[in-house]
């Protein structure tokens, strides 16, 4: 079996963490939102809110309602650009790009953002788990026997 690096961050409250999957992955809709994240070299960076609406066979307040929760589910972020006139654009949250590689199909990814996916993964990892050691007060030593 072929594995694609992938490390998954979630809410530490439970019924944070329910949702979040829940809305994610129960709707058609939000999966082909962020299937659009899902690009050659990994994780795309920008994607246009109009080339959301323009492309998808949903109505634009169905996409734009989808879009809203995926952000205050924590999983997009928004931003405005100016080119002739002020664009809406969504990026993926970085602690979130897992969600958008359970989505891709692992022969499309290239070697390069594999490597790099593995090294960004590995370094949110250990600062997450840098936190939890602390928190609990567990030695360091213990862990990586």
């Amino acid at each position: 079996m072929s594995e694609i690096p992938c490390i998954v961050f979630l809410p530490e409250d439970r019924e944070k963490r329910i949702t979040l999957l829940q809305k994610i992955f129960g709707s058609k809709i939000k999966l082909e939102i962020l299937g659009r994240f899902c690009v050659e070299s990994g994780v795309g960076k920008k994607v246009y809110q109009q080339d959301l609406i323009e492309s998808m066979p949903y109505s634009n307040k169905t996409i734009i309602v989808h879009i809203g929760e995926l952000v205050s589910l924590g999983v997009l972020a928004e931003g405005m650009e100016k080119r002739k006139n002020w664009r809406k654009y969504l990026e993926v949250e970085k602690n979130m790009e897992w969600l958008v590689l359970l989505l891709h199909d692992p022969k499309r990814i290239n070697d390069e953002k594999l490597k790099d996916s593995i090294k960004e993964f590995a370094s949110l990892y250990l600062k997450h788990l840098r936190s939890l050691i602390e928190k609990y007060g567990l030695d360091e030593k213990e862990i990586l026997t």
